[in-house]
């Protein structure tokens, strides 16, 4: 009678927690058409034009295309052009929402060959295009680009002799090139620690908001922001964060001393945050025992901490053991969750390179209430 009594008890606690487990890692329905974001990225335009200018700058040092001029007498001339971004502007645009307007100064040399001949010649360009704004995704990653869909303005100046000649050619160079290019990427949301099912965006003046609902179960609507972003932001429902580490925890599964820690509700003022948490002890008859963790939310170097200071113990099942909750949220790294969540929510979170300037994101900020929880950066 003794043994089956304790049988029982350990059956009552692994089927708790595997009842728990199940409801975590549940696939969350199909989306409906309507459906709301758990997770808002915006950017400004300048933190966008900074972007599309380092990508763009970039994939014009590969631009190595031949041309062939034919003047009225001679021989035909090779050109090899050479450009240089000078500058990039994104502008959202009031009369379609899909699309952002590109402005863009562009300076080079095409390196010409007549014969024996060889020689440089300078110009300089003027663009205004539409582009398109998309959504590709790719396998457990979504990327928002925006592709050339019109060149709206071009005018080519060139110095020289030849340069009349080189201005026709090289502005159909221009055009074809810029149209024939893949899309510029914007940024990129989504990976293991942040699974995406469904993203879209939208702009207003100024700013690109990407609206992205994550594939979570147990997250809550994040609604808009009423003031407008310093460079770029995140935001979400505390809700949602919970949901993230206890998927995090779940998959993962026992750990040092066959505990798993159950990150359950978050609230926050300011950088201060309270956190209930259950631990069960699986080895042997088993048991659970809540806490409430407090702690500080801060930026470290370029990453977002949650940092425990004090547990309070909570309820417990019976004979339940006692445990450092405080040593096993940071044995498990289960809070570090929160920073690779955020981290793959980033705007251009692989940093580009041009020469010797590199273009990176910085969190410089976080702040939350019980409604949301919001962190702000910068492109270094």
């Amino acid at each position: 009678m003794g043994l089956w009594l304790l049988l029982s008890c350990a059956i009552g606690i692994r089927g708790a927690y595997e009842a728990e487990r199940t409801s975590v890692l549940r696939t969350p329905p199909p989306l409906a058409e309507a459906w709301s974001p758990d997770v808002r990225v915006r950017m400004t335009t300048a933190t966008m034009s900074r972007i599309a200018r380092s990508a763009v700058a970039q994939d014009a040092l590969s631009w190595r295309d031949q041309i062939a001029i034919k003047p009225p007498i001679g021989p035909k001339i090779r050109v090899v052009p050479q450009v240089k971004i000078n500058d990039l502007q994104l502008r959202t645009s009031a009369s379609c929402k899909a699309c952002l307007v590109l402005h863009a100064q562009i300076s080079g040399k095409a390196k010409l060959k007549a014969g024996s001949l060889a020689g440089d010649i300078p110009f300089k360009a003027s663009l205004s295009a539409t582009t398109q704004v998309l959504v590709l995704e790719e396998g457990d990653q979504w990327q928002v680009a925006a592709k050339v869909k019109k060149i709206r303005k071009l005018e080519v100046t060139t110095v020289g002799g030849l340069g009349g000649a080189a201005s026709g050619p090289l502005e159909r160079w221009l055009t074809q090139a810029l149209k024939s290019r893949g899309p510029i990427p914007l940024t990129t949301v989504g990976g293991d620690s942040l699974p995406v099912r469904g993203l879209r965006v939208n702009t207003t003046q100024g700013v690109l908001e990407v609206e992205v609902r994550t594939a979570f179960a147990d997250t809550k609507d994040i609604g808009p922001a009423s003031e407008p972003p310093g460079q770029w932001d995140i935001r979400m429902h505390p809700d949602t964060l919970v949901a993230l580490l206890r998927v995090r925890s779940f998959t993962e599964g026992p750990g040092k001393f066959q505990i798993v820690d159950d990150p359950r509700a978050l609230r926050m003022d300011g950088q201060v945050f309270e956190l209930d948490l259950r631990l069960w002890r699986l080895a042997g008859l088993g048991w659970w025992r809540d806490y409430t963790v407090h702690g500080t939310v801060r930026v470290k170097g370029k990453r977002l901490v949650m940092n425990p200071t004090e547990a309070i113990p909570g309820e417990k099942s019976r004979g339940a053991g006692v445990a450092d909750p405080i040593f096993l949220l940071a044995e498990r790294k289960t809070l570090k969750g929160v920073t690779e969540g955020v981290r793959l929510a980033i705007p251009a979170r692989k940093s580009t390179q041009v020469g010797k300037v590199k273009l990176r994101p910085r969190i410089t900020g976080v702040t939350g209430t019980d409604e949301a929880i919001q962190v702000t950066g910068t492109m270094d």
